[in-house]
């Protein structure tokens, strides 16, 4: 049973993913687009007789299923983090790999102040660590490093065997992310979204939607694999 404690964190949560993806797509990936010099891109909606569209009515319910999902992630979040640092670490983000699963399904593109922030957040985070909660200093240096480098050199590493399939956005992204929230989640978080990217790649292939050598944004199913890792309790 949810605790009313866990309600409102949860509301809040919807509501600052909500927010992120509104502030995202009115301002900055207007701002991303003219520096980039590109387009945005929407995916191909099918149209009802007549020609209308129902693109409006997909992604209201699109937006529906990205709050339920974000409330319970805010739910589980708070029931399960063992101090404010952690809970801090994984609402910071998820609202980071928010602004860059939209950046990245309109744009492609992930922009590098989404690492940045994770990067000064967790920073910033374990100062507050240090002061109030004690931590061990080493200890903080050791996870924070070691993840980030681990992460950083194994994505390199597909980065070149996948001839571009994994571009640099991602590495950033996922290295950060490890260095924020530790190596457990960097591992968790990757091989869910590559198996989420994999679900979806299939019937795409079967239904002729997309070919082999087309781009699929992996910012979206980064979201998606670190919202789950924290349902099932895994980070």
């Amino acid at each position: 049973m949810i605790s009313y404690g866990n309600l409102i964190c949860g509301l809040g949560w919807a509501a600052l993913t909500l927010l992120a993806i509104f502030l995202t797509q009115k301002y900055y990936i207007p701002m991303l687009a003219r520096r980039a010099g590109r387009e945005e891109t929407a995916p191909d909606l099918p149209r009802i007789r007549g020609g209308r569209d129902y693109g409006r009515i997909l992604e209201a319910a699109a937006l529906i299923g990205i709050a339920v999902f974000s409330f319970f992630c805010g739910c589980f979040t708070r029931a399960v983090a063992v101090d404010p640092a952690a809970f801090a670490k994984i609402l910071l983000a998820f609202m980071v790999l928010t602004v860059s699963a939209v950046t990245d399904a309109r744009l492609q593109i992930i922009p590098n102040p989404c690492p940045v922030v994770m990067l000064v957040g967790k920073l910033l985070i374990g100062i507050c660590e240090l002061i109030f909660l004690k931590a061990e200093p080493l200890a903080l240096l050791i996870n924070s490093f070691s993840a980030l480098l681990i992460a950083l050199i194994f994505l390199l590493i597909m980065a070149k065997l996948s001839g571009g399939g994994i571009g640099m956005g991602d590495v950033k992204l996922f290295s950060a992310l490890g260095f924020l929230c530790g190596l457990a989640a960097f591992c968790i978080t990757l091989l869910f979204s590559f198996v989420l990217c994999a679900l979806f790649s299939i019937p795409a292939l079967i239904m002729k939607k997309k070919g082999l050598k087309d781009a699929l944004p992996l910012g979206p199913f980064i979201l998606i694999a670190f919202g789950l890792s924290i349902l099932f309790s895994m980070i």
